[in-house]
C-alpha cells in the first residue's frame, strides 16, 4: 500500500468532478482527499499499485460528460499518510497558475423532470444539479466554490444542505444549488393598461403571466443565463415588427426557439449530427435549412433559419404555459450594442417598450450571446462563439504565456494566453461602436482577473483605423510591452495553422469582405502560402475600386457599378430600372475622379455585386446579407456554369459578362445564382490545384474567411479537392470569419516573441 497523488488538469471544475471522484473511490474503496485549487484537481489516496490503476482508467471513462481531462500526473509521495475514509476538502489557492472554468451547462433531464413534480422546486426556473446550470456567467473567482461566484448571498436552506452534503445526491457540491426556499427568484415589472410597475408573483406565476402576455401578441424582456433577452411569439407578424422596430433591427434575421426538436422538424431540416448538437448540453442556435415558411419577417426570406432548444428551466417551464410553439428569442440589446445583463440598465432602455421585463436577483457575471453554429456537409462551423464554449480552452503545442490579442473590429473577441492554453473571450460584435468597444475593455480586466493574468505582448491588426489597434497601442505604452500587428488575412491563415499544429509552408486561401493589406489597399480574396513567420501573397482577385470606401460594402449596387466600371461592361436595363440615374453618374463620377474610392479585392464585393445586378439585393443592411441573400437564391443544380479563361482564372470580366447576359435575355435568378457559385468554385479550385502542383506544396489547403460560411462554396471546393487528395483545413473550435482571428494573432505572438 502506497500514497499517491494525482493532479488532474483540464476542464475539471464547475462539472460535478470532485463528487464524481469521491463516489468512484468509494466504490473502490480508496481513502483519502480530493480538493479544487486553481490549477486544477487534486487527489491524495492510499493504494495498491493496481487499484491505483482502476482508479486512473474509472476517471478516464466515466469523467462528467461536460469536463475534459486535459492530463493527469500521477507521482508516488514519499511520505505515507493513512487516511480514513475518503472526504473532500476545502478549495485552495496555491500558486498564480490557473484551471479551466467550465462554461453554462443547459439543463439537464433530472433536473427538467424534477421540475414538473419535486415540490421542493415544482416550476422553479433555478433548478441545477452538479450535471447542468449556470457555470461562466456566474462565476467571479477561482477555485470554483459558491462564495466565489454571484450565489454567494443565498445561503443554502436545511434541504439544500442535506443534498449538498450526501454524497448519494447528485446535487452532492453542487455549487449553484438553489430551491423555492432559499434561491434566487423573479420579479417582474408590468407596462400596460392595467397595471404599470412590479408584480409580486410565485416563480410559477410570475412565468405564467408572462406566457399570457406573449399569446396576447406583447413583447417580453426575460433575463436568462448570460443576460436579457427578448421574446414574442414567432408566428404573430405584428410582434416580430413590434420587436424589430424595438431593437432598431430591420433586416438582420433572428433566432426562434421552438418548444422541442419534433415541433423544429416541421420546419427545417435537421440532420443526425444538427439533431446531436441542438440537444448537446452547449445548446448553441443552429443555422438549418428552412423547409416550411411560417413568418418570413423572422429570417429575412433567407433558405436557413437559426433555431435553439430551451436550455434554462425558465424555457422549458414557460413553454409549459405557451399554446405557441415557437418564440423569437434574440439578446435584448438595440441594434450594434451589448447584450443587457445589469437590471438597472434593462429598466433604463426598455422600461415602456416592452411590456413585461422579467429580472432575478441572480447576478450576471460574466454577460454573453448565445453562441451560432452551422454545418456544411456535415462538418460543424462555427459562426459565433460565446454561450456554451467560452471560456473552454484551446491546449496548443506552444507557448502563449502573457500574449493579449486584441482581434479585428468586426465578430471582435480577444484572446489571453496562459502558458500552452489560449482562452478565447465572449463575442462582442463590432467594436467601431464604442458601447462594443468598453465591453471588450471589461472583459478583457475581467479575464485578467480571473486568470491572474499580467500581458508581455500584445497582438492586434495591421488596419491603423480599428479601435482594437488602437487600444493595442495604448496598452503597449501603459504596459511597456511589444506590440505586434499582424495582417488581416494572414491571421486568418495562422488561425487554422495553429490550430491543426501546422508550422511549415501551406496553401491558405482566405476570402472575406476586407481587410487592410501591406500596400495599403483593401484585401480579401487572398491565395497564400504561409508559415509561422510569414506569408507570401501568390493571387488574388483584380482590384476593383470601393466608391465610398465604407459605403461601398453597405450599398451592394456601388458595387456593381464599380465592377462593370472596371471591366468596360453595360449596365442590365433591369438595375436601370431601379438605381436612380445621378446616383449612378455620382459612383461612376468619383471612380473616374479616384475619390474616396480605395482599391479592394475583397471576395464579399464580387457577391454584393452579383446580388445588386440581379436585382436580389442592393443594400448590406447587416454585414453579408446580400451574399446570403444571393446564395438562398440559387438552385440546386452543381453542374450547370459560364466559361472562365484557363490562363487567367482569378479575372472576374467574363464572370460578370455572362451575368449580365443572362439577366438581359430573363435567364432566371436562381439559375444564375447557381452558375455563378459553381463557377467561382471551378475557378478557385483550379487555382488550388495549380498552385500547389507549381509550388511544391504539401496536398493540403486551408480555406478561412467569413466568405467560406457559404455552404454552396465550401461544400463544393472541399468535395472537388478531396477528390484531387487534396486536404481542406478548416478551423473547427474558432470562428471561420473575424471572429477566428485573435486565435491567430496569438499564434503568430507565440512563434515569433
Amino acid at each position: 500500500m502506497s500514497e499517491f497523488k494525482l493532479h488532474i488538469k483540464g476542464l475539471v471544475q464547475g462539472v460535478g468532478f470532485r463528487p464524481f471522484i469521491y463516489r468512484i473511490a468509494s466504490q473502490l474503496n480508496i481513502p483519502g482527499e480530493v480538493r479544487n485549487d486553481n490549477e486544477g484537481v487534486y487527489v491524495c489516496f492510499n493504494a495498491s499499485e493496481s487499484q491505483k490503476e482502476r482508479f486512473i482508467r474509472r476517471i478516464m471513462a466515466e469523467k462528467p460528460a461536460a469536463s475534459d481531462i486535459h492530463e493527469i500526473d500521477v507521482t508516488e509521495v514519499d511520505t505515507f499518510t493513512n487516511y480514513d475514509g475518503f472526504r473532500i476538502i476545502e478549495s485552495q489557492t496555491v500558486s498564480d497558475r490557473i484551471t479551466d472554468i467550465s462554461p453554462d451547462i443547459s439543463t439537464c433531464d433530472e433536473c427538467l423532470e424534477e421540475i414538473k413534480q419535486n415540490p421542493l422546486r415544482l416550476n422553479y426556473p433555478f433548478t441545477n444539479c452538479t450535471n447542468c446550470g449556470p457555470r461562466f456567467s456566474i462565476i467571479k473567482s477561482l477555485p470554483y466554490d459558491r462564495s466565489s461566484t454571484t450565489m454567494k448571498d443565498f445561503v443554502m436552506c436545511p434541504q439544500c444542505t442535506s443534498q449538498y452534503i450526501n454524497v448519494r445526491d447528485r446535487r452532492f457540491h453542487a455549487q449553484p444549488i438553489a430551491c423555492l426556499e432559499c434561491g434566487p427568484h423573479y420579479t417582474i415589472y408590468c407596462s400596460g393598461e392595467n397595471h404599470t410597475g412590479f408584480i409580486n408573483l410565485r416563480d410559477d406565476k410570475q412565468i405564467g403571466l408572462i406566457a399570457d402576455n406573449i399569446a396576447l401578441g406583447r413583447l417580453v424582456a426575460l433575463k436568462g443565463i448570460g443576460g436579457y433577452n427578448l421574446l414574442c411569439d414567432a408566428f404573430n407578424p405584428a410582434s416580430v415588427t413590434k420587436l424589430r422596430e424595438l431593437k432598431l433591427r430591420e433586416h438582420k434575421p433572428l433566432a426562434v426557439m421552438f418548444r422541442d426538436v419534433e415541433t423544429a422538424k416541421k420546419y427545417v431540416r435537421i440532420t443526425q449530427k444538427e439533431e446531436a448538437e441542438l440537444k448537446s448540453w452547449r445548446k448553441p442556435i443552429l443555422l438549418l435549412k428552412q423547409i416550411k415558411t411560417f413568418n418570413q419577417n423572422i429570417n429575412d426570406s433567407l433558405s436557413e433559419l437559426g433555431i435553439i432548444l430551451p436550455y434554462a428551466p425558465v424555457h422549458t417551464i414557460l413553454f409549459s404555459y405557451l399554446k405557441t410553439d415557437a418564440v423569437v428569442f434574440t439578446s435584448a440589446n438595440i441594434s450594434n450594442q451589448p447584450i443587457i445583463s445589469d437590471d438597472q440598465d434593462i429598466m433604463t432602455v426598455f422600461q415602456g417598450k416592452t411590456e413585461i421585463i422579467a429580472r432575478h436577483n441572480r447576478p450576471v457575471s460574466n454577460p454573453l450571446d448565445d453562441s451560432v453554429i452551422k454545418f456544411i456537409n456535415d462538418r460543424k462551423i462555427m459562426i459565433r462563439r460565446s454561450r456554451g464554449f467560452v471560456p473552454e480552452p484551446f491546449y496548443g503545442d506552444f507557448n502563449a504565456e502573457g500574449i493579449l490579442s486584441l482581434g479585428a473590429e468586426n465578430n471582435s473577441y480577444f484572446a489571453i494566453g496562459r502558458e500552452n492554453k489560449i482562452i478565447l473571450s465572449q463575442y462582442h460584435g463590432n467594436t467601431a461602436h464604442e458601447e462594443n468597444l468598453d465591453f471588450l475593455k471589461s472583459n478583457i480586466e475581467r479575464f485578467s482577473e480571473l486568470y491572474n493574468f499580467k500581458p508581455s505582448m500584445i497582438c492586434c491588426d495591421l488596419h491603423p483605423g480599428y479601435n482594437t489597434t488602437r487600444l493595442g497601442r495604448q496598452l503597449s505604452f501603459i504596459y511597456d510591452i511589444p506590440l505586434i500587428q499582424v495582417q488581416h488575412h494572414y491571421a486568418h491563415a495562422l488561425a487554422a495553422l495553429g490550430e491543426h499544429n501546422i508550422k511549415d509552408n501551406t496553401l491558405c486561401v482566405v476570402f472575406d469582405g476586407a481587410g487592410y493589406g501591406m500596400d495599403n489597399n483593401i484585401w480579401g480574396s487572398e491565395f497564400m502560402i504561409c508559415d509561422t513567420n510569414q506569408f507570401i501573397r501568390l493571387n488574388h482577385f483584380d482590384y476593383v475600386s470601393l466608391p465610398g470606401g465604407d459605403m461601398a460594402p453597405r450599398q451592394s449596387w456601388r458595387s456593381a457599378i464599380a465592377f462593370t466600371e472596371h471591366y468596360g461592361l453595360t449596365l442590365p436595363d433591369s438595375f436601370l430600372e431601379r438605381i436612380d440615374n445621378d446616383n449612378i453618374n455620382a459612383i461612376k463620377g468619383i471612380i473616374d475622379l479616384k475619390l474616396n474610392s480605395p482599391l479592394g479585392c475583397g471576395a464579399g464585393r464580387i457577391f454584393d455585386a452579383a446580388a445588386s445586378l440581379t436585382g436580389i439585393s442592393d443594400f448590406n443592411h447587416y454585414q453579408g446579407q446580400s451574399a446570403m441573400k444571393f446564395e438562398s437564391a440559387a438552385s440546386s443544380d452543381r453542374d450547370s456554369q459560364y466559361d472562365f479563361d484557363h490562363n487567367d482564372p482569378l479575372n472576374n470580366k467574363s464572370l460578370f459578362e455572362s451575368v449580365i447576359n443572362d439577366i438581359n435575355n430573363g435567364k432566371e435568378i436562381s439559375e444564375i445564382s447557381s452558375k455563378f457559385h459553381n463557377t467561382l468554385v471551378r475557378k478557385i479550385t483550379f487555382r488550388i490545384i495549380e498552385i500547389i502542383i507549381s509550388y511544391g506544396l504539401p496536398r493540403r489547403v486551408i480555406l478561412s474567411g467569413g466568405c467560406f460560411q457559404n455552404a454552396i462554396l465550401l461544400h463544393e471546393i472541399t468535395k472537388t479537392l478531396e477528390r484531387c487528395n487534396i486536404h481542406c483545413i478548416i478551423a473547427d473550435k474558432y470562428p471561420l470569419n473575424d471572429g477566428g482571428i485573435a486565435f491567430g494573432q496569438i499564434f503568430y505572438g507565440s512563434q515569433n516573441r
